[in-house]
Order: structure tokens, then sequence, then C-alpha cells
């Protein structure tokens, strides 16, 4: 089987959550020895740079990348507001990566054309024209949903106006398109129920974030910390939470960590803003329980799987782990009390032997339910399911 992988950002190096649910797939193929090319926009935010990738990634994936400017322009924002357009996924095409795109094709014969997240959809119609083959989209959340929940928590009338009409523009982009690919790969249950409710005619298969399992290491309880991307607005909305609702109670300071702090960032005495590590994994295994405080967003939180998988303790917003499967007080600590949060990280702080049973409970979790290897067997399947209709 030969697979072409489109990308709305370079999956390699791993600065966040997408890019990593991305080079799971790509990694997770490759073990199956399915032949795959990725194709990838560069963008400001996540820029490609070849230097900074492995030889051998090169050499299997054959990665190729078009640099597209994504930065917000107010003029343009405004203008697909008035025309009721989505200005969240018109902002990543570009001409010349569509060429790249149909040439590629052109060149090569594949099997399948997976498209990562409906950023990359823009590019549909021009694949259309030159593939006969099947077209399968990985969701990474359901977008409209993310927007909806930020405008229901947004206190300004006038940003609540416009992340409500977002919201609506994409719920529209996604409820046609979603329908015109041949099957779709949704990231949770959750995610696949709402696409199926919207009324998405096409074939649906649930393929979670993928985790190579390693052995469980030692629990490391002392500390607190946060980390993800500072200019997402979900993590704005939750480390603003954090600040003002819950830091003065916590019994430690907490290290703030992500690329690109965002202005809207409201600091606390009780928060301290590292900002980006060089080594998000060695920082997660070293600096104690992570919290993650979510009321936007939807999809799986790919940090907290990770988190599961090495060892480390989590206190966590019941939108957090939308979709997870895991229960409070035996996988992990989860409330949207700010009192109870903070009172929960306390005493993981204080508890060891409480940290040490939810840690050990998660990884067995982990192991059953999000193991790389068994998950990829499902997404192959699904490819030759589609293949034979």
């Amino acid at each position: 089987m030969n697979v072409l992988q489109i990308c709305h950002k370079p999956p390699v190096p791993s600065k966040d959550g997408g890019c990593l649910a991305m080079d799971a797939i790509t990694q997770g193929l490759l073990s199956k020895n399915v032949s795959i090319k990725v194709l990838t926009i560069s963008t400001p935010k996540h820029t490609f740079n070849i230097e900074l990738i492995d030889k051998q990634y090169i050499k299997n994936t054959r990665i190729e990348s078009v640099f597209k400017n994504t930065d917000l322009h107010p003029k343009d924002a405004l203008i697909s507001l008035l025309k009721g357009q989505s200005y969240n996924v018109s902002r990543f095409y570009d001409k010349d990566f569509e060429t790249l795109v149909t040439s590629t094709i052109a060149k090569e014969h594949f099997d399948i054309v997976h498209l990562e997240s409906i950023f990359v959809l823009p590019y549909l119609d021009s694949i259309r024209e030159c593939f006969a083959g099947k077209i399968v989209l990985r969701t990474h959340n359901v977008e409209h949903h993310i927007w909806k929940n930020l405008s229901i928590n947004e206190r300004n009338p006038i940003k609540k106006k416009y992340l409500k009409i977002l919201a609506q523009q994409l719920k529209k982009y996604e409820s046609v398109r979603l329908s015109e690919v041949d099957g779709i790969v949704s990231i949770s249950d959750n995610d696949t129920d709402v696409f199926t409710a919207m009324g998405c005619n096409n074939s649906i298969k649930t393929v979670p974030f993928g985790i190579s399992i390693e052995p469980l290491q030692k629990v490391n309880n002392k500390g607190l910390f946060f980390l993800g991307s500072l200019d997402w607005q979900p993590n704005i909305e939750g480390v603003n939470w954090l600040s003002k609702m819950v830091s003065s109670a916590l019994e430690s300071k907490v290290n703030i960590v992500g690329r690109n702090p965002s202005k809207e960032i409201m600091m606390s005495d009780n928060l301290i803003l590292k900002g980006e590590v060089d080594d998000a994994q060695q920082f997660m295994k070293e600096n104690g329980i992570m919290l993650v405080p979510l009321f936007s967003g939807s999809g799986i939180r790919i940090k907290i799987l990770e988190a599961m998988a090495w060892g480390i303790p989590v206190v966590a917003t019941p939108k957090a782990v939308e979709g997870l499967g895991v229960e409070s007080g035996r996988h992990m600590l989860i409330t949207d009390d700010p009192a109870q949060f903070a009172n929960f990280a306390n005493q993981l702080l204080k508890d060891k032997n409480r940290a040490e049973q939810l840690v050990q409970n998660a990884y067995e979790f982990v192991q059953e339910n999000y193991n790389n290897n068994r998950l990829t067997k499902n997404l192959i399947a699904f490819y030759n399911q589609l293949l034979i209709e």
C-alpha cells in the first residue's frame, strides 16, 4: 500500500499535540511496511526546517514542503466574515502547495490520500481532479466546537459575537466538506458521534492517538506544571482560569511551559512563565504533577495520554479528558470546581502513594486502549475496507 499524507504543518520536529498525532500515523504506517510520502505546509508558527529533521525520517517519508504565511490579517478576516466563509480554513490555501500536491499525485501511484485536519480540505477539489483513489480525512477535533465553547465562555459581548459567527461558519464548512471525502478517521468516539449527528454520509472510523509504550518510570509528585501551546485560545483560557481561580490555593508554584506566550496570558504570584523548553518530554518527566485546565475544544488531549504512559500524575477538568474514557479517582483526578481542583493538586503533592496508585492504573489503561501498534492495524483495515468498496 502507498499512502500520501498531506499535513497543514510539519509533523516533525513535533512542537504540539497536532504534530505528535500526525507523526504517530506516519510512524505507525511505516512500522507496518506501508510506503508513505509526506507533503506539508510550512507556516510562520510551524516552520519547516530540514536541518532539524532526522535523516532516516527524510529518507522514509521523502517529505516536501511549501511555505504559506498563515498569520491572521484583519482585512482578509473581515472579507471572509462578510462572505460567510471560514477564514480559519481558507488562510491555509496556497497555489504553490496545490501544485506540489497535484504534481506528486501525477508522478506516483497512491492507494490512499490521507488529509490531516480540515485545514487541508481546500485542496480536496484539485485532488479529486487528478486522483481516482480513496481520500481519507483525519480529524483532530470537531473544530466548530472549539469556537462555540470559546464563545460561550467569553464575557466581552463583541468578541463573544465574533466567536459565535466563527463557530457557525466552521460548522457549515465541516457539515458540507466532511461528506465529500471517502472516509473519516476520527480521533475519539465523541467526535465520531458528533460527525454522525451532523449528517456525514460516509464511512467513519475512530482511531485515537497511539502511544508507543515505554517501561513505567518512578513517580515524581514534587511540583506542578502546565504544558501546552500558549498561543492557542483554549490554553490561554485555561491558564487564565488557573491564575484567577486556583493558583492562590495551591501549595506549590506552577511552571507554565509552552511556545509563543500570548499577551492575553494572565500571571499570578503562584505561576511561573517558563515559555518554550528544549525537550518537552524530559520536562514532563522531571516536573511533578501535570495540570490540564481546559474548558474548550474537542478531540483528545495528547499530552494527557503521554503523561499516562510516562507515569506522570494528572489533575484535569472534565473537558480536558472528554473522549478519553478515563475515570476520576482511578486514573487521575478530575474536576472543574476551582477549590476542588486546587485541593486535588495539593493532595497529590503530599501523598505519593495516592499518586503512584493513579499512575499505575493510568499506565495500564493506556496500554490497553492506546497502543499505537494495535491502532495502526485498525487504520490499515479501514483503508483496505474503503479500497474494496
